[in-house]
């Protein structure tokens, strides 16, 4: 990505997770143009609101479930055939 940014390939790049956290000092990244490259912690966005938001998301999948509903978000589709047998 940083080599992509620096020759021009992409104009710029916003990264907020990566395969090593912290971000290594030696990245490539670390050295990516600041105004074209943006690198944030993978746990930014985790505010209060943001907590908030995920606990409200989080129950209402769980109450769907209950409800016999497939939740609105699944992450393993291919399970929900499995699961509506068992039920």
């Amino acid at each position: 990505m940083a080599r992509a940014v620096h020759e021009g390939w992409i104009a710029g790049a916003a990264i907020d997770a990566f395969s090593k956290e912290p971000l290594p000092l030696a990245s490539p990244l670390r050295r990516a143009d600041p105004e074209r490259m943006i690198l944030t912690p993978h746990n930014v966005a985790h505010s209060e609101a943001g907590r908030r938001a995920n606990l409200k998301l989080a129950l209402a999948q769980i109450l769907a479930v209950g409800r016999d509903e497939v939740p609105a978000h699944v992450v393993n589709p291919e399970a929900i055939a499995r699961w509506r047998r068992a039920s």
